[in-house]
């Protein structure tokens, strides 16, 4: 029988995860540190996935397949998420991912071996072009989600949580373009500092992340989608002229 809580699922998953890496790896494994939402204590049963990011001198084929093999039922059990990396690669890709890398470092548990973000370059010009990126990406997915959902209500209740957890690094990390670099850890105290440095409302961003702990019975789901996506455009509309302004 699974544990209630989370933070006992979360090291249950770990305490079986790690020795099968360390097993695997050895002498190569350089760090392990767990990230997103098992990290920040935003972690949601049955909705989030517990991440990994795995750095070893040299990602080979053949250990991956053992790994495969090894951890395949625990990877499966805990929705378990490993991101294996060479430390090379983690370090010339900070200008691909400076989002997903400032947001690591700022929240990550570190499992295993020495922290290597320090090492990292991250310019505030890369932040900007992914935070659009990402912006747009979501603006597209929203559009899919209601494509592919039909509209359906469980559906898309299902889909708009999965989709809210991918948003809450660009959050943040549009708040790092302002300057601000205060650790927030709840999603749901990220949207007022937002709408006071976007200049713009944020009000179905805010409904968006009440909605991950609860869904009210008086949710129009529909209503919900159509606001995000009228409010992305808008936001889009700041962050392109964010760069104009620099």
């Amino acid at each position: 029988m699974r544990e209630s809580e989370p933070e006992q699922f979360i090291t249950k998953a770990l305490d079986t995860m790690l020795p099968l890496v360390e097993e695997v790896y050895g002498d190569d494994l350089l760090m392990i540190a767990l990230y997103g939402s098992a990290a920040t204590g935003t972690f949601v049963r049955n909705v989030s996935d517990i991440n990994l990011l795995i750095i070893v001198k040299k990602p080979d084929a053949a250990q991956l397949c053992a790994l495969a093999k090894k951890a395949k039922r625990c990877l499966q059990e805990f929705r378990i998420t490993p991101q294996i990396l060479s430390k090379q690669e983690l370090l010339t890709s900070a200008d691909i991912f400076p989002v997903e890398y400032l947001e690591i470092r700022q929240s990550m548990h570190l499992l295993y071996g020495t922290s290597l973000f320090d090492e990292l370059d991250i310019g505030h010009r890369n932040i900007r072009h992914q935070v659009e990126t990402m912006l747009r990406g979501g603006l597209n997915s929203l559009r899919q989600i209601l494509l592919l959902t039909a509209c359906e209500s469980k559906i898309l209740y299902r889909e708009l949580l999965s989709w809210s957890g991918r948003q809450i690094p660009m959050y943040r990390a549009i708040l790092r373009l302002y300057g601000d670099t205060t650790a927030i850890e709840d999603p749901k105290e990220v949207i007022k500092p937002l709408e006071e440095h976007l200049k713009c409302s944020c009000s179905s961003l805010e409904a968006l992340m009440r909605l991950r702990e609860v869904q009210p019975k008086d949710t129009d789901l529909m209503r919900l989608t159509a606001e995000l996506l009228t409010q992305y455009m808008q936001i889009v509309e700041v962050i392109d002229a964010y760069e104009s302004q620099q």
